[in-house]
């Protein structure tokens, strides 16, 4: 695959679904499929997890709700 449609998965993993039969089209061995999805599942969360503690970090104490 391109790395166009690599960092479609990642990038835009939520919206991806579309692109499995793609995907799974193009691997070697598709019974990896699940522990493929369930990998990159595991490991956007916890780059989502990342991203919001360095954002709340950085500016959740500054924040006025009431704006």
């Amino acid at each position: 695959p391109s790395l166009q449609s690599v960092l479609s998965v990642g990038v835009f993993y939520p919206g991806g679904q579309i692109n499995w039969l793609r995907y799974i089209t193009t691997m070697k061995k598709r019974s990896r499929f699940s522990s493929a999805v369930s990998i990159t599942a595991v490991f956007m969360t916890l780059l989502y997890l990342l991203v919001a503690v360095t954002g709340y970090s950085a500016f959740g104490a500054g924040i006025d709700l009431h704006k």
